[in-house]
């Protein structure tokens, strides 16, 4: 199956050691030869109306509920990605990695049992994170149903968001998808490629492509990502002596989980009032 995939680094041209650090690794484990280096697109030389068109026409994004503006590296990673899926012809299956991470040595051996994937797989995450307090823990948990054994890997559906697009497989169909939802961009890429809802997702646990501490340190897109969070935070003050409670909630990332639970409660309630009819007649 090796012969048949296509593996794609995405790196900005300035980043000569995180290039190198990648291709020395894939160098280790033999997959050299079917590498090659993408240019990503900076988004900080992106003309500056584009940013400000994405973000003045982006909606919230439903499945993650993200609202907030891009920045400027969320917005050249993405279109990174983009070009990518563009450039995937039918039959094709391409590995995708960004330049900050390391391999496990376990990634030959997932790889050459591609036949063994579920058929209508359009991307399997070999990377993914979630959010865990304050910090990140490597990989979503996937579900009990469909999980499949591939060598020492276990291949399943992500049941929490699988952030990260560090690594991944994706083929023609899923590259398809992903295009035509991104036609209109509404939040950074691994919004849409770390959920069910949107595309069919698979997950590998343990993940076998992981960010590294020391590359990782090196970039710039958490720093934008920072930058745009106190700025949304500046330009959106909240009074609490005339604010409602509902913007007050919105304004601390509270509105939608407080609006599940009040939901989850109703339905609770009316639950119980059926039980109690029911035990009417016995």
């Amino acid at each position: 199956m090796l012969k048949n995939i296509k593996i794609k680094i995405i790196s900005l041209k300035k980043d000569e050691y995180k290039r190198s650090m990648v291709l020395s690794e894939l160098r280790e484990i033999d997959l050299l030869r079917y590498a090659e280096v993408f240019d990503a697109v900076d988004g900080r030389l992106l003309p500056k109306n584009i940013l400000e068109d994405v973000n003045r026409y982006r909606r919230a994004y439903p499945y993650t509920h993200f609202d907030r503006d891009l920045s400027a590296g969320e917005l050249g990673c993405l279109k990174s990605h983009l070009e990518i899926f563009n450039a995937i012809e039918e039959g094709q299956v391409c590995l995708v990695l960004e330049d900050d991470v390391t391999l496990s040595k376990d990634l030959v051996d997932f790889i050459q049992k591609l036949d063994e994937l579920p058929p209508a797989w359009e991307l399997v995450l070999l990377g993914h994170r979630v959010e865990g307090g304050l910090s990140w823990i490597k990989g979503a948990r996937i579900s009990l149903w469909e999980r499949k054994k591939l060598g020492d890997s276990m291949l399943g559906k992500p049941v929490d968001i699988a952030w990260g697009t560090h690594g991944y497989l994706i083929n023609y169909k899923g590259a398809q998808r992903l295009i035509a939802q991104l036609k209109r961009i509404d939040a950074p890429i691994d919004h849409y490629t770390g959920i069910t809802k949107s595309l069919n997702v698979y997950a590998v646990q343990p993940p076998l492509v992981l960010v590294s501490d020391e590359l990782g340190a090196l970039g710039t897109l958490e720093e934008q990502r920072e930058e745009v969070l106190a700025k949304n935070k500046e330009n959106t003050p909240i009074n609490l002596r005339n604010a409602s409670f509902r913007s007050y909630l919105k304004a601390l990332h509270l509105y939608q989980p407080a609006r599940n639970l009040l939901i989850y409660l109703r339905k609770l309630k009316n639950s119980l009032r059926v039980l109690k009819k029911i035990r009417r007649y016995y």
